[in-house]
């Protein structure tokens, strides 16, 4: 078959209220961009849309392709169906690929909605594909892709290695929309958004991780080898981005920046020379990078950084069953040592595991709150049913601890599984009222928006109902007795309404307008724009 002209779309769903981090900016996934740019460098005719960066998809582009890719998140996972139905309507004879790490962890149920899933990196992966269907060969011999079977049956092809080099300089531009904004046109997204966003530039330094961390599912989906790119090209893939999005906000798509030390201090320091220390970033780390006092000024002279590090739990039993590889001393020792030096923290805690109970998470709030954090980042444990069976991946969770099946809500925000000492509506509501509670009494940190929160309200009766009689009276669930009524649930209806929208606005220009740092923020945006 002739294969030139693809199309690939990474889908946004706005219906309500499901993540964060899209109301704040524009940023594409880094795994889309790297997926773009290999096949524009093997000679493709590619168009890239991605509604999380602003782009309009056009439908005639679409319809005039050879074949449509689709880059997925969980949370976005039914609008990318739908568009993908859509297409199988109009052009029943365009090949239909799915990719991200949605694809990756429920290609099964993603093949009800397309011709083939690449699982896991997808740059090399695609390129053998596309070769193969115009040579007309056989798909089974192209490792990590799925599809269906002669016999109607889904076929997971052996996983495919992973990328040996990492040399690719992805450019921001070769997606639709992702540019530079007029003041205008930031004035109309306020406006239907609620808040500003702005550009970021998303780079990446490494992939992989060498740590076994349970919760964590990079390991199967990057690899436990850590595979590092030079770091010229890694401050030459910022720069590029800057020019072509007019911004200085960066934010590195690793596990783990600072793995290789001596890497990482070059390439702080090479942000240093190119940057003179006028860049925002926002990196992973491991707390232990705490001690390391050259590091940690290397840091400080690259630029205004905000860093997330991964405490997890302050329970022992927690940390060992998440093989996390940190004590609650060392964890307390690094807060301490973090507030010494001039960077943003964002200390990041996954709650619900089986020793968890409401306690759990007031000890976590009263540490932030303690070491004064700049943000707070937390979770709700999650994994997906099926993974294991399907892909031979181990699972944190058994698949009869899944509540439902509705692909939006697994992200973290919400609460998905029935944890074993305390209700899920008790989890979901300590979470949202930790949320209030750490931005209304940490004033040194600009307060969030958090439209979550307008979804939770709908949510929470709905945990109530799916808990009934599954748990004893001391709040410890009843195992038994599982799986709940609603476990085949495959789509929730949550009426969100937009007056409880417009709360959560108003709670978050109230909150901001009588904290310095929140005006400190204002007026380096406005220098910015200059």
């Amino acid at each position: 078959m002739e294969i030139h002209k693809i199309t690939i779309i990474c889908p946004y769903d706005d219906s309500l209220p499901l993540q964060v981090t899209s109301y704040r900016a524009f940023m594409p996934r880094y795994g889309l961009l790297v997926v773009a740019t290999a096949l524009i460098e093997a000679g493709y005719d590619v168009k890239t849309y991605c509604e999380l960066s602003g782009s309009k998809i056009d439908w005639r582009r679409v319809a005039d392709s050879d074949i449509v890719c689709f880059s997925l998140m969980s949370f976005s996972s039914h609008k990318g169906y739908a568009y993908a139905d859509r297409i199988r309507a109009e052009s029943p004879d365009t090949p239909i690929v799915f990719g991200g790490s949605h694809a990756s962890v429920l290609p099964e149920d993603c093949l009800k909605h397309c011709d083939y899933v690449i699982r896991n990196e997808g740059e090399a992966i695609i390129l053998e594909l596309l070769e193969t269907l115009k040579n007309g060969g056989d798909v089974s011999g192209v490792k990590g892709v799925s599809y269906i079977g002669s016999n109607d049956r889904a076929v997971h092809n052996p996983s495919a290695g992973f990328v040996s080099k990492l040399d690719m300089i992805a450019d921001p531009g070769i997606v639709e929309g992702y540019t530079p904004r007029s003041l205008l046109y930031y004035l109309k997204d306020t406006i239907h958004n609620g808040v500003l966003r702005f550009n970021i530039a998303v780079v990446q330094s490494s992939r992989g991780c060498p740590f076994e961390c349970r919760f964590c599912f990079v390991k199967h989906e990057l690899g436990r080898k850590y595979r590092t790119k030079e770091p010229e090209l890694v401050v030459r893939e910022i720069e590029l981005s800057f020019s072509r999005l007019k911004t200085k906000y960066v934010f590195f798509a690793d596990n783990d920046v600072t793995l290789d030390r001596e890497r990482a201090l070059e390439i702080f320091r090479l942000m240093e020379q190119r940057f003179g220390g006028d860049v925002d970033m926002f990196f992973f780390a491991r707390i232990f990078i705490a001690r390391d006092e050259e590091l940690m000024h290397a840091i400080e002279r690259a630029g205004r950084a905000c860093i997330g590090v991964g405490i997890e739990s302050l329970q022992s039993s927690t940390l060992d069953f998440f093989e996390k590889k940190q004590s609650i001393g060392d964890i307390e020792e690094c807060l301490e040592i973090f507030g010494r030096f001039d960077v943003k923290l964002q200390p990041l805690f996954i709650f619900g595991s089986d020793d968890d109970d409401e306690n759990t998470i007031d000890r976590a709030l009263a540490l932030v709150l303690k070491h004064g954090v700049y943000n707070w980042g937390f979770g709700s444990l999650y994994d997906f049913p099926t993974r294991e069976r399907v892909l031979g991946a181990p699972q944190a969770l058994p698949d009869d601890r899944f509540i439902h099946r509705d692909w939006r809500f697994y992200s973290g925000n919400f609460v998905v599984h029935y944890p074993a000492k305390m209700r899920p509506s008790t989890l979901q509501r300590k979470m949202s009222e930790s949320y209030r509670i750490f931005y209304g009494k940490n004033k040194k940190s600009f307060y969030q928006y958090h439209p979550i929160q307008a979804t939770y309200k709908y949510y929470i009766p709905f945990l109530e109902k799916a808990e009934e009689g599954l748990y004893n009276s001391d709040g410890t669930l009843r195992t038994d007795l599982l799986p709940g009524s609603f476990s085949e649930t495959y789509r929730l209806d949550m009426p969100v309404s937009r007056i409880a929208v417009i709360g959560e606005l108003a709670r978050f220009y109230l909150g901001n307008m009588t904290r310095v740092q929140s005006w400190k923020y204002l007026l380096s945006l406005m220098r910015k724009k200059r």
